[in-house]
C-alpha cells in the first residue's frame, strides 16, 4: 500500500487545505499519515470549551481525522508560534524556534513509513503565518533528506481567488469592502511566463488543482469537527460565508522536485487525486 504523509501546522488546517486531497487519496488506496506540528495553543478558544486548548484542539483533529480517512496521526509536540510578531514567536518550543529539531522528528516519521509522497506547503506558507513557513522548511530538509519520490505542496490560486472576488463584487452579490483585495496580496502563488511563484520568488513552478465533488461532504464534516476555531466558516482569511464554499471547493498544490535541481514529473499520488495543471499563461 502505498503512504502519503500530509503536514500541516496547526489542527484544522489540515481540514482547511487538504480534507478533499486526503479523503480522495484514501479511497484511491493510499495510507494517509497526518502529522501536526504544533498543538495550535495560540488559536482563540470559544467560552464553551473548559479543557487545556492544545488538548481540545488535538481530540478535534482526531475526529477530523477519521473523516477523512487518516490512518494515523503524529504529534510533533512542538508549541503554536502565533502570529508574525508576537513574542510567542521567540518561545523555545514554538515551532519557528525549532525548526531543525522538528525537521529531524518529521524526517523520522517519513523514514519509518517508507513514505512514497510527502505534502507540505508553499515557501510563503499559503498566507505568510510563521508556522506555515516552518512547515515548507522542514518538508523540504526532510523530502532532501531521504529522496522522498514525490513532494507536493499545499497552496492557493492568487489569480483564481481574485478573479472570484471581483465576479461577486461586478453581480453585487458581495460588499467590496468584506473581503479586502489588498487582503489577497500574499496569498498562495501567482502566475508569471513561466510558471507559478510565491512571496519567496522563488523558481516558477507547476500548479495542480482537484475540484472536490464526492469529497466534498467529508471536508465539510471534518471542518465541523474542528468547532472551536471555525464555527461558522466566516473568517477565514477574511472570507465571507457566502464565497466560502466556493473557495473551500478547490484545492491546489505545487509539484515539487524532491531534491535541489531536480525536474518534477506526475508521481503517483497526483495522478491518484486527478489532479489538472493550471495554466501559467
Amino acid at each position: 500500500m502505498p503512504t502519503a504523509v500530509f503536514v500541516h501546522p496547526h489542527p484544522d488546517d489540515e481540514a482547511i487545505f487538504t480534507g478533499g486531497a486526503m479523503r480522495r487519496a484514501a479511497d484511491g488506496g493510499w495510507r494517509v499519515v497526518l502529522v501536526m506540528a504544533t498543538g495550535g495553543e495560540e488559536g482563540t478558544m470559544p467560552e464553551w470549551v473548559r479543557v487545556d486548548t492544545a488538548d481540545h484542539r488535538r481530540m478535534e483533529t482526531a475526529q477530523a481525522a477519521a473523516v477523512l480517512g487518516v490512518s494515523e496521526v503524529h504529534h510533533l509536540g512542538l508549541r503554536d508560534s502565533g502570529m508574525a510578531g508576537s513574542d510567542t514567536n521567540r518561545h523555545p518550543d514554538s515551532l519557528t524556534s525549532s525548526v531543525s529539531r522538528a525537521a529531524d522528528a518529521l524526517a523520522e516519521i517519513v523514514d519509518r513509513y517508507h513514505a512514497d509522497a510527502l505534502v507540505g506547503q508553499d515557501s510563503n506558507g499559503i498566507y505568510g503565518h510563521p508556522d506555515h513557513v516552518a512547515v515548507h522548511q522542514i518538508t523540504r530538509q526532510a523530502a532532501a533528506r531521504l529522496g522522498t519520490p514525490e513532494v507536493l505542496e499545499a497552496t492557493m490560486d492568487r489569480q483564481w481567488l481574485s478573479e472570484l472576488r471581483a465576479d461577486r463584487v461586478n453581480r453585487g452579490r458581495l460588499d467590496p469592502g468584506s473581503w479586502q483585495a489588498a487582503s489577497l496580496e500574499r496569498v498562495g502563488v501567482k502566475p508569471t511566463a513561466d510558471g507559478w511563484i510565491s512571496e519567496s520568488r522563488g523558481a516558477p513552478q507547476t500548479l495542480l488543482r482537484i475540484d472536490l465533488a464526492h469529497e466534498w461532504d467529508a471536508k465539510q464534516a471534518a471542518m465541523a469537527a474542528h468547532a472551536s476555531q471555525v464555527p461558522d466558516a466566516a473568517d477565514f482569511m477574511g472570507i465571507p460565508p457566502g464565497v466560502f464554499h466556493r473557495v473551500l471547493a478547490h484545492e491546489w498544490f505545487l509539484r515539487v522536485g524532491s531534491t535541489a535541481g531536480s525536474v518534477p514529473t506526475a508521481g503517483p499520488l497526483e495522478q491518484s487525486l486527478g489532479a489538472v495543471v493550471v495554466p501559467s499563461g
